[in-house]
């Protein structure tokens, strides 16, 4: 098998123009500053928003130098912080007033802070007698919140068991009304069932088709009669006026013309006489009194009004009622 040498040569450009391109160096992608020896690895960011992959070793050597020399500092400082602290210690020893103030200063220090416990521990109990005074009240509280709920729920019981006795009072009746309608409805069908068969009957009674001919026929009559009524009485109206030689000329026209006036009256005798001797006509078929213009039993108050009584027809002549005989 062949053997193939590869080399691999990172990207690499001096710093200014790194920073001036600033190119995206994709993820594990190397560039190397060939004037610093700089090199940042890729994170999918741009060459100025990446940061450098480690120190040169100029660098980590330059540090290490200043951190040794801190470090010293900071050592020689502390030594002689030390030192000078200790000297001070043993002239503070050795000095009996010192001493003895700060044996005070301790004392006093012990007692307020006895005096501080004391008071804490005071205000302690009082805060602990408070709060379960608190709670006493509170559990009082609770006790009585759940005792009137316990009310309230038990005033609901109560309204529940109410309102249940209501709706099965009003379901029974609402069976009741049900079973009423119910005979009602059954008695109406009944009812008609029997009106139905009345009626039946009725249609093929004789006598009841008889009676009710017997109307039909009436009233026919009834109308024929109003006609010959009305062309006779015009007629004898008009022979009258003729051969009255107390009307002159001028007189007959006149009263010609008030007769001519009341044709309504006329005109409505056919309709007339049918219609009112249908409704005061009697179970027997004799028809009642019927009057046009004016009642025969006062003094009519011009020539050509129509009376009706009975059976007998009545024409005005001057101040007199005139029976008008039909053939």
């Amino acid at each position: 098998m062949a053997t193939t040498n590869t080399r691999i040569v990172i990207r690499r450009d001096v710093s200014t123009t790194w920073s001036t391109v600033n190119p995206e160096l994709l993820t594990g992608e190397q560039g190397l500053e060939t004037d610093t020896g700089k090199l940042k690895i890729g994170e999918g960011k741009t060459w100025n928003a990446t940061g450098y992959s480690a120190y040169l070793p100029s660098e980590v050597d330059a540090k290490v130098s200043d951190e040794a020399t801190v470090r010293a500092g900071v050592d020689n400082t502390l030594q002689t912080d030390l030192n000078g602290a200790k000297a001070r210690i043993d002239v503070l020893e050795a000095d009996a007033t010192t001493t003895t103030y700060v044996d005070a200063q301790v004392s006093a220090e012990a007692t307020a802070r006895t005096s501080a416990d004391d008071a804490e521990a005071s205000a302690r109990a009082a805060a602990d007698t408070t709060l379960q005074g608190n709670i006493d009240t509170v559990d009082g509280r609770v006790d009585a919140e759940i005792a009137a709920r316990g009310l309230a729920f038990d005033a609901l019981d109560a309204a529940i068991a109410i309102n249940t006795t209501a709706i099965t009072t009003e379901s029974t009746a609402r069976q009741l009304s049900d079973g009423l309608l119910t005979s009602a409805d059954q008695q109406l069908a009944t009812d008609i069932d029997t009106l139905q068969t009345k009626v039946g009957v009725l249609e093929t009674d004789p006598t009841t088709k008889a009676y009710v001919d017997a109307g039909l026929d009436l009233k026919a009559d009834a109308t024929e009669l109003a006609s010959k009524a009305d062309v006779t009485a015009l007629d004898a109206y008009t022979t009258t006026l003729l051969l009255t030689p107390q009307f002159d000329a001028k007189a007959d026209v006149t009263a010609l013309d008030d007769g001519l006036a009341d044709k309504a009256d006329a005109d409505d005798l056919v309709d007339g006489l049918a219609t009112k001797a249908d409704v005061n006509a009697d179970t027997t078929g004799s028809a009642g009194s019927v009057t046009f213009g004016s009642d025969i039993n006062t003094p009519p108050t011009k020539a050509g009004m129509f009376a009706v009584d009975g059976s007998d027809l009545y024409i005005s002549i001057g101040s007199n009622w005139q029976q008008i005989t039909l053939t």
